[in-house]
């Protein structure tokens, strides 16, 4: 049972943090497609593409640019936008899910501390 929440947790973390924040970012930039498996595939995609240049090139500068290029293609394909569009939904994804993420450990940071609080 353990493992089917964890697997689960996963799931919802993976859509949090991944998959909403490029749903919300293609709305933005007003693209055609900006459903949830538009952009569960697009963000698939893109995390292969980045494991893949990652491995590839050896230059690390040079691994981070190919990656936005042809990330911000995928965005641009799979989200029915322009290039310059697809580039935006990467970068206001990333936006997005940094404060996600801010907001999750500063909600965690004071449950910790309201539960400390409440235990001494």
């Amino acid at each position: 049972m353990t493992t089917v929440l964890a697997l689960i947790i996963l799931i919802a973390l993976v859509i949090l943090l991944d998959i909403i924040p490029v749903m919300i970012s293609a709305r933005l930039v007003k693209a055609g497609n900006t459903g949830f498996w538009s952009a569960a595939i697009a963000v698939f995609l893109q995390i292969v593409l980045s494991v893949l240049v990652h491995t590839f090139v050896p230059v690390r500068g040079i691994a981070i640019l190919v990656a936005i290029v042809f990330g911000s293609w995928i965005f641009a394909r799979i989200l029915d936008t322009t290039f310059p569009r697809g580039f935006a939904v990467g970068l206001l994804s990333i936006i997005f899910t940094i404060a996600v993420v801010f907001l999750l450990v500063g909600m965690l940071g004071l449950f910790t501390v309201l539960q400390s609080s409440l235990y001494h």
